[in-house]
């Protein structure tokens, strides 16, 4: 019978007329043995594939066992375009479940029009690659989701979600881990984190905070020059470049490093997690130039502006006796974090200034060059 409910079923109150039009539908006389079973409603018997009952059928009433529909991932291209509930993802190359159901009336059935119930399917929150297991795999294809390094299926997004917002972030990754944590750990003394503090050290982005952070998500803007490397003293960290602009997703980082890079870049957001929920990240509030590194230098230098208002700044370099000998950036720059390189290669030996101006105030770092 057709159902607009979630699930389907078999009226046993309609005529003998209706029972045998849905039989009809099964057509399972017409499967070879490998074939007849690989689909639940059939079954292998001496006289042939014939139909097993409808106890397959996941449902939402009392007339039938939950049928675990879980098995279309499983199927093969040949299997899958067997067995009419499920459908093959040709973008995916793999077997999936056909949420809307098929035909009309007798001849079919639907999961409420596409109001598809992935639990009463036989799916589970977490399990994302579907292996019966909740473990540090599932987070990797979160990380995965949110840097798009994967873009997931209707089920990954589902099962992803752990806050059921319909967004996937670091929100759903540190309940997932949290969740892991809790299963394997009877307490846990642990302090979540309200404030977190963004520190640039030369070439290398920290986090402390004054608690636990369960996950860091930045997105930086870089020339084609620039390159990365994340810390590897964490549950999970990942990034993913797409041409000038790179985010990144740490979780569970044990201590306050985040990464090195090099080349100039723009830190345009930070987002960081306690185990539960966001937390304020406080970015450098003063204009400012921090240390240069390598200092003495041969014969490029790199270091952070921290710029705490939107506005235009000019980097110019001064030798010892006060003249400008190279303009580093003259730009409007938004408020934030900004790295740069500087290249003396044409300068001879000496100390040189190098000094950011702005209408909030200015700012001048000391550097050596020795050849």
């Amino acid at each position: 019978m057709y159902s607009e409910e979630e699930g389907c079923f078999k009226d046993y109150n309609e005529d003998e007329e209706a029972e045998e039009e849905w039989s009809d539908f099964l057509y399972c006389n017409e499967y070879n043995e490998n074939e007849c079973e690989e689909i639940p409603f059939c079954k292998w018997t001496e006289f042939g594939c014939e139909e097993a009952g409808y106890d397959w059928c996941d449902d939402s009433d009392d007339f039938f066992e939950d049928f675990d529909f879980s098995f279309c991932y499983e199927l093969d291209s040949n299997a899958c375009s067997i067995v009419p509930f499920c459908t093959w993802n040709s973008g995916e190359d793999s077997c999936g479940v056909n949420q809307w159901g098929w035909g009309n009336g007798y001849d079919g059935f639907s999961f409420g029009y596409g109001n598809w119930n992935w639990i009463e399917a036989g799916f589970s929150i977490g399990d994302i690659n579907i292996d019966s297991h909740k473990n540090v795999i599932d987070i990797i294809k979160q990380v995965n989701f949110i840097t798009s390094i994967e873009i997931p299926t209707d089920y990954e997004k589902w099962s992803a979600d752990f806050n059921s917002d319909q967004l996937i972030d670091i929100i759903d990754v540190v309940t997932f881990v949290n969740s892991i944590i809790n299963s394997a750990t009877s307490s846990i003394s642990r302090l979540d984190a309200s404030n977190a503090y963004l520190d640039i050290d030369g070439n290398s982005v920290k986090i402390s905070a004054n608690g636990y952070i369960g996950a860091v998500q930045m997105v930086i803007n870089h020339g084609s020059n620039f390159n990365i490397e994340l810390t590897d003293n964490a549950l999970v960290s990942k990034y993913l470049t797409d041409g000038n602009r790179t985010t990144l997703v740490v979780v569970n980082p044990q201590n306050d490093f985040i990464f090195n890079a090099s080349g100039k870049f723009e830190i345009l957001d930070v987002i960081a997690a306690n185990s539960s929920s966001y937390i304020n990240v406080i970015e450098p509030s003063s204009f400012s130039l921090e240390s240069a590194y390598p200092n003495p230098f041969n014969p490029t230098t790199s270091f952070i502006l921290n710029v705490p208002v939107d506005g235009y700044v000019t980097l110019k370099v001064y030798n010892i006796i006060g003249q400008m000998v190279d303009v580093i950036s003259q730009q409007n720059m938004s408020a934030g974090i900004h790295s740069f390189t500087w290249n003396a290669s044409n300068l001879s030996s000496g100390i040189y200034l190098i000094s950011a101006e702005s209408n909030i105030g200015n700012s001048v770092q000391k550097v050596m060059l020795l050849k």
